[in-house]
């Protein structure tokens, strides 16, 4: 009886792990199908642009300094 057991909980947990699998592979490859459909009409949006045409996506902000700021002068401390 022992034995038969340890069969039916082998079979078990290759039955579990397969099933689980085949799901994590379902999500997987939907996560992977939405990122290139994305990406797909990422590049026809880009391809609808007339020639010459510049859009900047990201700008820095840029630092501004002030003349009350004076000039920055690295020194060194001698004892």
């Amino acid at each position: 009886m022992g034995v038969l057991k340890v069969i039916l909980i082998i079979i078990l947990v290759f039955y579990l792990l397969g099933f689980l699998f085949r799901f994590l592979l379902r999500r997987f490859f939907k996560k992977i199908q939405k990122q290139a459909t994305q990406f797909q009409q990422q590049q026809q949006n880009q391809q609808h642009r007339r020639e010459g045409e510049v859009i900047i996506d990201y700008s820095p902000k840029e630092k501004t300094y002030k003349k009350s700021d004076g000039e920055y002068v690295d020194y060194e401390e001698i004892k």
